[in-house]
């Protein structure tokens, strides 16, 4: 659950600086304090939901310690009448989840647990991310370049992109291949 908010406390603004640091430039890196007001702290157990699908996304989450795994029901079976959870990705410190349902305005797509040994994680609600917009736009800016680095990171990751240079002859052939042929899956 939610341990504290929007306090600036010393914990957490050590925690933001730790997790978007690695994100941004150096014109932006002083702005990283100015953040943590923004933020709650929420902390969960091991293999404790933190949200599930279908769930409105009303928050994207920042992990400052431990691991989360995200899981998504597929149909399995003859016929797909079976349902089963398959896990497509697990993020540890410094990784970002929840943030393309959130900007994309729809529902969680998957469920997120808190992985084996639990989990720290710094949340913005969309609400808290307005008041950072009206209140500090220089925030929100430097908030928004990290987390456009990030995707940016995601995106050539899938591609299987190294420093700008595909390693494979047709980057959209392998990103459309299912993950279970994939070489390197998330």
């Amino acid at each position: 659950g939610v341990v504290g908010g929007g306090s600036g406390g010393s914990w957490l603004a050590r925690s933001v600086q730790r997790v978007l640091a690695p994100l941004v430039d150096s014109y932006h890196a002083g702005m990283l304090d100015g953040l943590a007001p923004y933020f709650e702290e929420e902390s969960h157990g091991p293999g404790r939901r933190i949200f599930a699908a279908g769930e409105e996304a009303g928050a994207l989450y920042f992990i400052a310690e431990g691991q989360v795994e995200l899981w998504e029901e597929r149909a399995s079976g003859k016929r797909g009448a079976d349902r089963e959870q398959v896990r497509i990705a697990r993020y540890a410190h410094g990784g970002i989840f929840g943030e393309l349902d959130f900007f994309l305005h729809n529902r969680r797509s998957f469920r997120a647990e808190a992985g084996g040994g639990g989990t720290s994680l710094l949340t913005l609600t969309r609400g808290r991310l307005r008041d950072m917009q009206s209140e500090a736009p220089h925030l929100a800016a430097a908030l928004e370049h990290a987390l456009l680095r990030y995707l940016c990171f995601q995106v050539n990751a899938k591609l299987g992109l190294v420093d700008g240079v595909s390693d494979v002859t047709d980057p959209f052939a392998r990103a459309s291949q299912p993950l279970s042929t994939r070489a390197n899956p998330p």
